[in-house]
């Protein structure tokens, strides 16, 4: 199994994982796409915005202070993004 579907599995979404690899390797990408349920993207994810990234940030840093999540990729194009993460972690 690929790395991300073991992370899935461990986060509780096995079920999930497989339909989406399933959609995915058979050509419906967009199918893959929608059959991601919400609550998996919240688990790997801060998305939204501004005050919804900011209410959830407090279950990151204590995920990070427990070495549950090692990265965090920001787009390095969106300045605004960068500056809003840089106030709120720093």
């Amino acid at each position: 199994a690929s790395p991300d579907r073991v992370k899935t599995k461990r986060l509780g979404y096995e079920e999930a994982a497989v339909k989406i690899q399933d959609f995915y390797l058979g050509g419906q990408k967009r199918a893959a796409i929608g059959s991601v349920p919400d609550e998996l993207v919240d688990k790997v994810a801060l998305v939204g915005s501004k005050d919804r990234i900011r209410d959830r940030l407090g279950a990151w840093k204590d995920a990070a202070a427990q070495r549950h999540v090692g990265t965090m990729v920001v787009p390095a194009s969106d300045v605004d993004t960068l500056r809003f993460l840089a106030e709120e972690l720093l």
